[in-house]
């Protein structure tokens, strides 16, 4: 773009306005025609040769005509030629290169003014005489330019405005700010960080540094005199000119602090300023004008732009997180068919609920419910239908009971319901509803009824499966009296059949049936599991996940017992782990070859200790064989192979494994779910049993559950452990405590002994 100086502008106003000024005189007359007065000399001179002629042509002396002629060419430098003429072609006289009539016509002639006057001879025109001129400078102009003024015009014009622009920049030189300012001010303001202009009171930049002009993209000498207000400033509220700080500084006397403007700059990219202003005052207090700065801030709103863009995709992944956790949780706690709380998860929440102060305790209602003639079902329609009346169940079951009331598949198509502040009378009332609810919906036109038993746990009860079992007989009575029936355990006390047992194969509690053989207390693995967590985080968490693995692949295929006793295995099979040394546990890295001796003692070792702890060979053994291969090893001949290994172990031994090979360690990261799955595949039929591994794949990949990574941080056992009740005054658990001390002072023994001959596995486990 061209840009004008100051100077220029100036000299081209002045120049104009001169020009106006002589333009405006020559209009009304007041500038002297020098064409005129040569045009009159010049017909003074044509009558006179005129007159001449006609004396000597009524005379009839052609001698003295063609004598006159070239006398008066001869004499008058300004005439070219003369000629004398009869007719229209006849040339009796000429003198000098005259132009005959057919040159005259064809434009052939010399150039010049031709004046013809014409030659009477008594009262008859004769002739005429014609005489062709020099043409003047007059007329030089005004042939070439159309008036004579008009070259006038352009040489005054021209000359007046170099000699403004000579004048001005003599001038401007004693009232240039850049001038008057030494030198060192300016270098000072050069070497600020900001950008800063000073402006008079009509908003002209005076004086301004180095990081103003490359702001402006401007050269001092045009930015000088300009208003920085036609700059491309672009405000965050408004574009309105009288909002700018500098214009509010000057209108008003305030001084602006922090204003934020953004400019945009010949690249199309916006630079972000701070801007301050503050008025300048004179001696009299009037406003001179302001001193303004611009503080860049382009590189700190890009970062806080980024920094927001980040938070955003920060809150975005937590978002995502929990909703991943909180489906995490609900894989865990929920049977994935029913959605129904699983055993373990509602016993948790159970123990909870029952409290432990007894003088505290809320009434709670128990209500255990068992689909009718559900064999028949499956036998008539296919297990396929089978599921869909399960869920069907568990949906109604879910409706008819409150928000915080607990909903629990405890068998195959066995439910069992705590109400809470329940008494009898609310909880029967509660199962009847739900009973008319189910008798009256169909499932894809099929429908079912079932059985109810009802008993309450009240503050003074001792024993919460004591009440189970009452319920879980009141049950057992619906179904002997023809089913689809509310019975409560107060109808069977009244009609004397409180002692009554099953006649039939009933699908009982696994705790309870695991507890009639081998008595294993939820609170004992509750206070082993909190042993473990507080020992190390990462592996309780692991042990968790894979407890939750095992359960996944063990429903339907164990029974009930069987998959408590897998359960339990699962949490405490790394419990050995309190014995190991920190050196070797809390490594941060790889394992050397003694180093996995040492920690291969953990498996006999929690063996062990869970034999102290719950006097239970088959929880035992599964602890025990989980290591073992499929195919036996010979680097481990003490374990079992094949066949002989327990399927509860082998199923432990590769949701171990697989756990294991998907979670984080400190030197390397976890694989992905696919990759891990691949390799269990290769180690199948050498390591791990080949139909489970299939088996443990296709629920892993349909139910798209990978367990959460372990956490770094210190978190509280309530958080990652089963509801831990107190237990201080429980002579069970103080004889657990008293085992743990008793093997933490083997721990170093058990340390320095070598493991039979075994190394790592081919699948890491943990």
């Amino acid at each position: 773009m061209l840009r004008i100086s100051t100077v220029t502008r100036i000299s081209l106003s002045l120049t104009l306005g001169a020009i106006s000024l002589l333009m405006t005189a020559h209009f009304i007359g007041l500038v002297p025609d020098v064409g005129e007065s040569e045009g009159q000399n010049r017909r003074a001179l044509c009558e006179s040769v005129a007159i001449q002629c006609c004396v000597a042509v009524q005379k009839n002396d052609i001698a003295t005509l063609r004598t006159l002629i070239e006398t008066l060419v001869e004499r008058n430098p300004q005439i070219v030629s003369a000629a004398v003429q009869r007719g229209k072609n006849t040339v009796l006289v000429k003198a000098g290169d005259h132009p005959t009539a057919d040159e005259s016509a064809s434009g052939d002639a010399p150039s010049g003014t031709v004046a013809t006057v014409p030659i009477f001879k008594g009262h008859k025109e004769w002739g005429r005489v014609e005489i062709q001129f020099h043409p003047t400078h007059q007329e030089y102009l005004t042939a070439r330019f159309g008036s004579p003024i008009v070259p006038l015009i352009i040489c005054l014009g021209g000359m007046i405005f170099l000699a403004n622009v000579w004048y001005l920049r003599k001038v401007l030189t004693y009232i240039d700010p850049s001038s008057v300012i030494p030198d060192r001010v300016q270098r000072t303001l050069d070497t600020l960080t900001e950008a800063v202009v000073l402006m008079d009171k009509d908003e002209r930049v005076v004086m301004a540094n180095e990081k103003f002009l490359r702001l402006a993209e401007r050269p001092a000498n045009e930015l000088m005199g300009q208003r920085i207000s036609q700059l491309r400033w672009v405000q965050e509220h408004s574009e309105n000119v009288a909002t700018l700080p500098w214009v509010r500084t000057l209108r008003d006397g305030t001084s602006e602090a922090g204003v934020i403007l953004r400019i945009a700059g010949s690249d199309r990219h916006e630079q972000i300023f701070a801007v301050n202003s503050a008025a300048i005052f004179g001696p009299d207090g009037a406003r001179r004008g302001a001193l303004v700065t611009f503080d860049d801030l382009t590189s700190l709103e890009e970062k806080n732009a980024a920094l927001v863009e980040l938070l955003t995709a920060l809150e975005k992944s937590r978002e995502e997180i929990r909703a991943q956790n909180d489906e995490l949780q609900f894989l865990a706690t929920r049977d994935p068919l029913t959605h129904c709380l699983i055993r373990r998860s509602f016993f948790s929440q159970v123990e909870l609920a029952w409290g432990t102060d007894s003088r505290r305790r809320p009434p709670l209602g128990c209500v255990m419910v068992d689909v009718d003639h559900f064999k028949t079902v499956n036998d008539n329609h296919g297990h396929a239908m089978g599921d869909r009346i399960l869920q069907h169940v568990a949906a109604v079951l879910r409706a008819g009971v409150r928000e915080d009331d607990l909903v629990c598949r405890y068998g195959g198509e066995e439910f069992c319901l705590v109400l809470r502040n329940q008494g009898l009378a609310a909880a029967r009332a509660t199962a009847e509803r739900i009973r008319v609810t189910l008798l009256s919906t169909a499932c894809e036109g099929l429908y079912v009824t079932a059985s109810f038993g009802v008993a309450v746990v009240v503050p003074a009860s001792e024993n919460l499966r004591e009440v189970m079992e009452q319920a879980d007989r009141s049950l057992y009575a619906s179904k002997h009296h023809g089913r689809n029936r509310v019975t409560t355990w107060q109808e069977l006390v009244d009609r004397g059949e409180s002692e009554m047992r099953p006649a039939e194969t009933h699908t009982r509690s696994a705790a309870e049936t695991c507890d009639s053989l081998n008595p294993i207390s939820l609170k004992a693995i509750n206070a082993l599991f909190t042993a473990l967590t507080q020992r190390d985080v990462g592996t309780a968490e692991h042990s968790r996940r894979v407890a939750n693995l095992c359960m996944v692949v063990a429903q339907d295929l164990l029974s009930e017992r069987d998959c408590f006793i897998l359960e339990a295995a699962a949490l405490l099979h790394d419990v050995g782990k309190v014995g190991v040394p920190d050196s070797v546990l809390l490594k941060a890295g790889p394992l050397t070859a003694d180093e996995w001796k040492v920690m291969a003692t953990h498996a006999e070792l929690g063996s062990e200790l869970v034999q102290l702890a719950f006097g239970c060979d088959e929880l035992r053994e599964v602890i025990r064989t989980h290591h073992s291969w499929f195919a036996g090893d010979p680097r481990m001949p003490h374990l079992p192979s094949g066949e002989d290994i327990s399927r509860s172990a082998r199923i432990l031994s590769i949701a171990d494994a697989y756990d294991a090979m998907v979670s984080d360690r400190v030197y390397r990261r976890g694989r992905s779910r696919d990759d891990a799955i691949k390799e269990l595949r290769r180690c199948a039929g050498k390591q791990f049993d080949p139909k489970l591994v299939e088996r443990f794949a296709a629920l892993v990949t349909a139910t798209s559950q990978r367990p959460a990574k372990p956490t770094q941080l210190p978190v509280s056992v309530a958080t990652h452990a089963p509801p831990v009740v107190t237990v201080a005054a429980d002579e069970e658990t103080r004889m657990l405590v008293e085992s743990l001390q008793a093997v933490s002072e083997m721990r170093q023994s058990l340390a320095e002994t070598s493991a039979p001959e075994s190394s790592r596995p081919a699948v890491p486990t943990s």
